[in-house]
């Protein structure tokens, strides 16, 4: 379940939020580490960049991020767009 945490930012139930951080960026945040991911708006989706979802932000940009781990942050977002009704494709 989500809820609203401001006018492009939305938190889960499940413990992560999503938030547009500017045209071309989301933030991912979960267990206080926060990961950058690129987009690139589109007239109908946006279309997220999956090599993006990679590597946590400073201070914890040297604890690896597993390939199951990426996935299921790859599935968190695709969850939060549809809540937030952003049409998107993974790219």
């Amino acid at each position: 379940m989500f809820h609203w945490t401001g006018s492009q930012a939305v938190r889960s139930t499940a413990g992560f939020s999503f938030a547009s951080m500017d045209r071309f960026h989301y933030i991912y945040e979960e267990n206080g580490k926060q990961m950058r991911i690129d987009v690139e708006a589109g007239a109908d989706v946006e279309q997220i960049f999956v090599d993006s979802i990679k590597t946590w932000l400073p201070p914890h940009d040297k604890e690896p991020v597993t390939a199951d781990e990426r996935e299921r942050i790859r599935k968190n977002i695709a969850e939060a767009l549809s809540f937030m009704r952003i049409g998107h494709r993974f790219v």
